[in-house]
């Protein structure tokens, strides 16, 4: 009857041992910059853009440091311009975040966790996003810097109200030995399908034309931020 108890012992400590904190919780906010080709360009015109991300992801780890994750985030999406070389017409103008439209995403991601030390990690994933594109705007808007000088951007429809994106991400996180986490990320996402086509046209003096830029997106981005987490055990 000992031999049993300590052998049961034995094996609940086991499999605590093998199940301690192999799934985690963690919130990933940040900013991420949006990346947009520009067609007649001529260096005059550059993306600007800075607006939030959120995500809450689910990951189970395993023992040989190998990682699976999911879970789902959304981000604003947003058409911004910094105008340069244009005389009195050099400023940051465009859509403001609401906008443009708004993006859900259910991420899918493999990776491998090392262990630089007993509480500091690095975490390499790479994988899938599924995004679906919705709370559009078609309203064009106009900026100005003085008198005449117009900046308007119309903008048009989505091509695809989805997309997927290939995505990769860093994360350097110090975890406790009660399973908390904070950490930094930095992480970019490549677009396959064509997203997205806004029209530019800088006037002035008495409405006269002299730059119209062609802005199309296949969604991509960078992010980067910071990531609160907490591993617990599942039996």
């Amino acid at each position: 009857m000992r031999k049993s108890v300590i052998l049961f012992i034995f094996l609940c400590v086991s499999v605590f041992s093998l199940n301690a904190q192999n799934n985690e919780i963690s919130l990933n906010t940040g900013i991420h910059y949006d990346i947009f080709h520009i067609d007649n360009d001529g260096e005059n015109c550059k993306p600007a853009i800075m607006a939030p991300v959120v995500k809450l992801n689910y990951s189970k780890f395993f023992p040989n440091n190998t990682f699976i994750s999911t879970g789902i985030g959304f981000h604003n999406y947003s058409l911004a311009i910094k105008i340069k070389g244009f005389g009195l017409f050099d400023s940051k103008w465009g859509y403001e975040y609401s906008d443009a439209y708004l993006s859900g995403f259910v991420p899918i991601y493999f990776g491998y966790k090392f262990d630089l030390t007993e509480k500091l990690h690095l975490l390499l994933s790479m994988g899938l996003d599924a995004e679906v594109y919705f709370y559009e705007s078609v309203n064009s808007q106009n900026g100005g810097y003085t008198g005449d000088n117009v900046f308007q951007v119309e903008h048009e429809k989505l091509y695809n109200r989805c997309n997927l994106l290939m995505g990769n991400q860093v994360l350097l996180k110090y975890q406790n030995e009660k399973g908390f986490g904070i950490g930094l990320f930095v992480s970019y996402h490549a677009g396959i399908f064509r997203v997205f086509e806004s029209t530019g046209t800088l006037s002035y003096d008495g409405g006269e034309t002299v730059y119209s830029p062609d802005f199309t997106t296949n969604g991509s981005y960078f992010a980067s931020g910071i990531s609160l987490s907490k591993a617990f055990s599942v039996l």
